[in-house]
């Protein structure tokens, strides 16, 4: 990135005293890191649902609600300051400190959401060609930002790669450090956009698919956040479907590690068939011992989602005319990459089958990319670089993402 020069702000004393925080500005969830600038030490972090939900589970709902109201953008910023603003007064209680002393702040969002951050009109996004109001790196200063941190504080936008891939693609390349690596390398993001970048030789493709929130838990009757309550995963045994839960204890829901678990669990079980029909409701409940449960049209809302996720991936790997057996790393991030079962993702065909040997399970590579900018940890190709090397793929050009995206709603493995 271009370097910067910060003074040390009202409300720091010394040096020593500098915080920063790395943002992840997500759909359905927010997060804040609190670091120490002085020796790079996380003193606090947290998360938060987006309380921009209110206005839409998806970026394109919000979008266009925003465009039908006047004061919609400004709604929507209101909104998403409120929850991040939260976090920020969450990790500086927590770990004791002054959020005067943050004079730092990286956020990466996709483009829809690091337009409402930022205060940038996003009309033109609604509609191709899908022109975003800014390129490149976006500054502004604590006060500009309305965040709730020193006023002169330093506040960088990670830039975009194109109008529906954004900044948290950005920083979560940089993360995983396959731009620099030589690899060919899959990187995806499955959240509520379902990201998805594949990079070989310098040079890379990139798409985003409306995924929709299901696999955070939103939509599904038994769905929650990645928290304690949650089963993060499930096996079958004796007929019977168990349970590990975040925290021990009963289950409250299924976060999405758990729900991805499910349909291979379900499928392999024989209690629906590859299409995602159910085919014994009863033996099912009786599976789930009434604990959770899984309703058709929980089934089908996840189907939409898997088939959208891995849509994208079969059209960047064919345009870079890459087959799976030719991947030396495949990283998945995203809010439930920290307990994603690689086994129950590729039996279900959301990610192609390849030596597990390869596959990077990488948490919030948004986060951990916006903490690397933050913290001056950037090493080879910068953010501000990666755009340019990796083309946007636009799938709604695409005569034949449709026939793909039906093709991958299937319950059954990937074939590229």
């Amino acid at each position: 990135m271009e370097e910067r020069t910060t003074t040390i702000p009202k409300g720091g004393k010394t040096e020593s005293d500098a915080l920063g925080i790395a943002v992840d500005i997500g759909t359905t969830t927010l997060f804040v890191a609190l670091w120490d600038l002085h020796d790079g030490r996380l003193k606090a972090e947290t998360g938060c649902y987006n309380p921009q939900r209110k206005y839409g589970p998806d970026v394109i709902s919000r979008l266009f609600r925003a465009m039908k109201n006047e004061d919609g953008p400004d709604r929507m910023r209101e909104a998403v300051l409120e929850g991040l603003n939260s976090c920020i007064e969450k990790v500086c209680r927590d770990s004791g400190t002054d959020p005067g002393n943050i004079r730092k702040a990286v956020a990466a969002g996709n483009t829809i959401m690091s337009h409402f951050f930022a205060g940038k009109d996003p009309e033109g996004l609604a509609e191709a060609p899908f022109t975003p109001a800014y390129e490149g790196p976006l500054y502004m200063t604590g006060a500009e930002s309305g965040l709730g941190i020193n006023e002169e504080a330093e506040v960088l936008v990670v830039p975009n790669i194109a109008g529906h891939v954004g900044g948290d693609i950005t920083a979560g390349i940089l993360a995983s450090g396959l731009a620099d690596s030589g690899e060919t390398g899959l990187f995806i993001d499955i959240g509520t956009n379902g990201e998805t970048a594949v990079l070989s030789e310098g040079t890379g493709a990139a798409c985003s698919t409306a995924a929709g929130p299901a696999f955070e838990g939103a939509g599904i009757s038994c769905g929650m956040r990645a928290e304690t309550g949650a089963v993060k995963s499930m096996e079958i045994h004796n007929g019977r479907i168990r349970f590990d839960v975040i925290g021990g204890g009963e289950p409250k829901g299924v976060c999405g590690s758990g729900l991805i678990d499910a349909l291979a669990v379900i499928t392999e079980a024989g209690f629906t068939d590859e299409t995602g029909r159910i085919t014994d409701s009863e033996e099912l409940e009786r599976a789930f011992e009434e604990k959770v449960r899984l309703t058709q049209l929980d089934i089908r809302n996840l189907q939409l989602a898997k088939g959208a996720v891995a849509a994208g991936i079969q059209i960047c790997l064919r345009e870079m005319e890459i087959k799976a057996a030719d991947i030396d790393k495949l990283v998945i991030g995203g809010a439930f990459g920290s307990y994603i079962d690689p086994e129950s993702a590729i039996a279900i065909g959301i990610i192609p089958e390849i030596d597990r040997k390869k596959i990077v399970i990488a948490g919030n590579t948004s986060a951990a990319g916006a903490a690397k900018i933050l913290l001056g940890r950037e090493t080879g190709i910068k953010a501000e670089e990666i755009p340019k090397l990796v083309r946007h793929i636009e799938l709604a050009g695409r005569e034949d993402f449709q026939k793909i995206y039906l093709e991958n709603m299937d319950l059954k493995k990937m074939t590229v």
